[in-house]
């Protein structure tokens, strides 16, 4: 240390240790969404190299679902000094919806619809939707179906929409992974 000139010498002594890999990663709290669900969204699989980014992105995808309240993260040593288990704890959120609704229009006249709903239908990740709107002049059935994941997940998104007739089936895709069907008078 140079007190006269405002100098500190540092040293850092840097010790290389072995590359850590993850072992096995376990799922627990899941009571509702399937293991498979959970895992698509890790960043890190078993037997690749540990990853501090991988990990934070896995817990923010996890989180990003909406089908947790809480995602936890911990690591424990595995069979070698080299691996390491990765336990990931999550508590299952309410992922379901029902509604009911009324309304007045000049031109409709008196409105009422319903829909039930789930974010995460049968656990496997799906969201859907069955709703119902009856007017005086039109009622509407509908049906959506709309999954996380539709070939890759990193693929661009485009729009489509094919209507036929007036009291057929209505296809609007918005993106590859949301189906609107079945509209009708």
């Amino acid at each position: 240390m140079d007190s006269k000139n405002l100098v500190v010498n540092l040293t850092f002594d840097i010790a290389k240790k072995n590359k850590i890999f993850f072992e096995k990663i376990q799922v627990a709290g899941n009571t509702k969404t399937r293991d498979k669900v959970v895992r698509r969204e890790l960043w890190v699989a078993e037997g690749e190299l540990y990853n501090v980014t991988g990990l934070n992105k896995s817990r923010d995808r996890l989180k990003r679902l909406g089908f947790f309240k809480e995602v936890e993260f911990t690591t424990s040593r595995g069979s070698t000094d080299e691996k390491i288990n990765l336990d990931i704890k999550v508590e299952e959120a309410p992922t379901g919806a029902v509604s009911f609704g009324v309304g007045y229009g000049s031109m409709e006249g008196a409105v009422a619809s319903a829909s039930v709903s789930d974010r995460n239908l049968f656990g496997l990740g799906y969201s859907a939707a069955l709703r119902f709107r009856l007017g005086r002049r039109r009622r509407m059935e509908g049906l959506v179906l709309r999954t996380l994941t539709f070939l890759d997940p990193d693929t661009v998104r485009g729009r489509t929409s094919i209507t036929k007739g007036a009291n057929s089936i209505l296809i609007l895709i918005r993106s590859p992974e949301e189906i609107y069907g079945l509209e009708g008078s």
